[in-house]
């Protein structure tokens, strides 16, 4: 039966021509952002595959990106073992659109079993930080609406 040894997202994953080795650059934990929707432009998912001498050589394997609002990508692929035990599957999505905060799960599926998954906290920076010529310039926060008696309105707090 084909197992998952390990899943990762990076920015970028590299297979070494001349020594079939892996270099895995910059691996995503959590990422923030202060607008949305967010554009991923490197993004890389690594799972490293392994099966027993008994079984086929080749798979048919379903990757999948999920947010909690929806899908963001679904695609099938053909994965083959080329007589090896152990092999490994590098998706790289050239871009992904990330709607809304939440979690992005990352998941490589054979027909019965999840095989590798990897997941990513998304969330929302309180403001974003604007740096001009070393100085920090982020507009400072709106002062809250007053009430006719100068108050400051309970919405606003």
């Amino acid at each position: 039966m084909i197992r998952g040894k390990m899943g990762l997202c990076a920015e970028s994953v590299v297979r070494d021509a001349e020594t079939n080795s892996i270099s895995v650059f910059n691996i995503l934990e959590d990422i923030a952002a202060s607008v949305f929707p967010l554009f991923l432009q490197k993004l890389v998912f690594f799972a490293l595959l392994e099966r027993d001498e008994e079984d086929p050589a080749e798979y048919d394997l379903r990757f999948v990106v999920e947010h909690p609002s929806q899908d963001l990508f679904n695609a099938s692929f053909h994965i083959d073992f080329q007589g090896r035990l152990r092999t490994r599957a590098i998706v790289n999505l050239q871009g992904l659109v990330i709607p809304a905060p939440g979690p992005i799960t990352f998941r490589l599926r054979s027909e019965s079993d999840e095989l590798a998954s990897y997941t990513i906290g998304v969330t929302t920076l309180a403001k974003p930080r604007i740096v001009q010529g070393g100085q920090d310039s982020t507009p400072e926060q709106p002062h809250p609406p007053e009430t006719a008696n100068g108050e400051s309105s309970p919405e606003a707090e």
